[in-house]
């Protein structure tokens, strides 16, 4: 052997040595991590090593992360994680069995799965072979789930930014758009389920662009221009889709059954409807539990309203500007797809029993609503954001009031600007039509309220018109403010934070002349006078009042940057 060649051959040995020295330090130290940090603390580590480009210690962490597997030491969501994916692949396995041959192993293999239940192992398999017939058609895309551990807030701001390229968004509405989407791969894991109302006050503001963003970032997603009750049931029972229902306005508000099928979905518990199917109309059920959205021109009908998260788009100006969809966005929305999938399987467990702040709301079915969105946003990492958001959206539902509520709020603002204890039916119906920005002097068809349809209004309430004595002298049809006390609590909770006051003083005085004509000059010159409360409350309050406000959305003005978590 020559000097050269032995030479290289020391050099080669040294080298081996200081790998298999530098293989059990890495060893050593990864089994100091494993033993001394838990699950948790070395899946966030190796996020943010891994977003900080920190090989070697991406390295040292997959290395414990490893050595925590091999013992046993997962975390629960992990093994629910690997336990699920077993369950997906042995279903799809019997499901490319020949119907026979599925016969002949069902009950076998529901033992060996652990499935009580055989009829919920035929169902998943039906399930999953109308999957495939799907994929064949092309009707939903089959994407796969992304190589890397997602971060959750970066993927929130992906998303963000993603639907701030192709619309105009008030603020807050990004963050929000963004965990319904999300809501859409996880919906399973909550007992309430929010429809998403995008509204726009005219045409051409966008709305169909925004359900096309929805269309490439939500699951199984299925838009429709029109659709039928029947086919909104037979539809969610076969694809388990999320509906995308556009032009909601041009055939929802007279479809009274489509209305009552949209709402039942709204409660996992009730999102049932029974229909007589098949030859002999046997009474069959079908599930209405999947996400919708829905767009419409206007305001929706209350039972939808209440349902609701709402969207408020506007029309963009002529400085603001936005993408096209296009083909090459197509891979975007896939990319984004894969990513939201692997971060709610990682996360699925700690998405159920997550418990985020309540939003703060008198209104228990808004709280309710967004409720899933802040356990999204709270397993994420963006709580405190996404509650702004909500503050933003529920304060503007809020100035869209249901009808009947917006009448309970009116009478107690006369009620309480007039100082009296009572009012003639005709009087406070004039002073309901003569009030600004309220519906009751255009009510029915272009024609003011009237009496009857007031007393209509107000019967579900217990409220009843009823005859009054006004004065030592004249009586009449009219209201007793103890009968509305019971009804205003209830109903008008906040109102004078709320609502605007009805009148300023010089209205407030014709208020006193005019609608109190059975009472006479002097006893209303005396009494009323002193009532009359001084107007230093005109302006609109928010009955949310919010410490230091929100400046702005935080995923507003961030650069579209690709995330460093791929």
């Amino acid at each position: 052997m020559s000097t050269a060649t032995a030479e290289r051959r020391k050099e080669e040995l040294l080298e081996e040595m200081n790998a298999e020295i530098a293989a059990g330090q890495l060893r050593l130290d990864a089994e100091d991590l494993a033993a001394s940090k838990s699950w948790d603390e070395l899946q966030r580590e190796y996020l943010a090593a891994e977003t900080d480009r920190d090989y070697e210690q991406v390295r040292l962490l997959k290395a414990a992360i490893a050595i925590q597997r091999k013992r046993g030491i997962s975390a629960p969501a992990e093994l629910e994680r690997q336990a699920a994916k077993d369950l997906r692949q042995a279903v799809k396995r019997l499901a490319a069995l020949d119907p026979l041959e599925y016969e002949q192993v069902r009950k076998s293999e529901a033992k060996q799965l652990k499935i009580d239940r055989i009829g919920e192992l035929d169902r998943a398999v039906k399930a999953e072979r109308q999957r495939g017939t799907d994929e064949e058609c092309n009707l939903f895309p089959l994407d796969e789930t992304w190589s890397y551990p997602v971060d959750g807030r970066q993927l929130v701001k992906e998303l963000s930014i993603t639907f701030r390229r192709f619309s105009v968004l008030p603020k807050g509405s990004a963050i929000t758009a963004a965990l319904w989407a999300i809501l859409t791969y996880c919906f399973d894991s909550w007992t309430t389920l929010p429809l998403l109302a995008v509204l726009s006050p005219e045409k051409r503001c966008g709305k169909t662009t925004f359900l096309t963003t929805l269309r490439g970032l939500c699951y199984r997603a299925l838009p429709v221009s029109n659709i039928s009750p029947a086919a909104v049931y037979r539809a969610i029972e076969a694809f388990r889709p999320t509906l995308l229902i556009d032009e909601g306005d041009t055939f929802l508000r007279d479809n009274e059954e489509l209305r009552g099928v949209i709402n039942s979905g709204h409660t996992k518990a009730t999102a049932f409807v029974i229909r007589c199917d098949g030859e002999d109309n046997k009474p069959t059920r079908f599930s209405t539990w999947c996400p919708k959205s829905l767009a419409m021109i206007g305001t929706p009908p209350d039972t939808i309203q209440d349902r609701s998260i709402i969207l408020n788009l506007r029309r963009k100006l002529a400085g603001e500007e936005t993408e096209r969809h296009g083909d090459e966005v197509e891979e975007d929305f896939r990319r984004l797809r894969s990513m939201i999938r692997r971060w709610v399987d990682d996360n699925e467990a700690a998405l159920r029993l997550a418990k985020p702040q309540r939003l703060t709301t008198s209104n228990d079915r808004q709280a309710d609503n967004w409720r899933p969105l802040l356990a999204i946003a709270h397993v994420a990492g963006c709580e405190k954001e996404a509650i702004e958001a909500g503050f933003l959206a529920v304060e503007s539902q809020q100035e869209e009031l249901p009808a009947k509520t917006q009448l309970l709020q009116d009478i107690k603002a006369i009620f309480e600007d007039s100082g009296m204890d009572r009012i003639a039916s005709a009087a406070l119906v004039k002073a309901l039509v003569e009030i600004e920005d309220r519906p009751w002097g255009e009510w029915k068809h272009g024609k003011p309220l009237t009496q009857a349809t007031l007393a209509r209004m107000l019967k579900p309430f217990s409220v009843h018109s009823k005859h009054i004595r006004l004065n030592s002298y004249d009586t009449a049809k009219g209201y007793l403010l103890t009968d509305f006390e019971e009804t205003f609590t209830r109903y008008t909770p906040g109102q004078s934070e709320t609502t605007k006051q009805v009148n300023d003083i010089d209205k407030l005085q014709d208020f006193k002349s005019e609608t109190f004509r059975f009472q006479s000059e002097t006893e209303t010159g005396n009494e009323t006078d002193n009532k009359l409360k001084s107007n230093n409350n005109s302006e609109n309050v928010s009955c949310f009042a919010f410490t230091g406000g929100v400046e702005a959305d935080i995923f507003e003005d961030i650069d579209a940057e690709v995330i460093g978590c791929s």
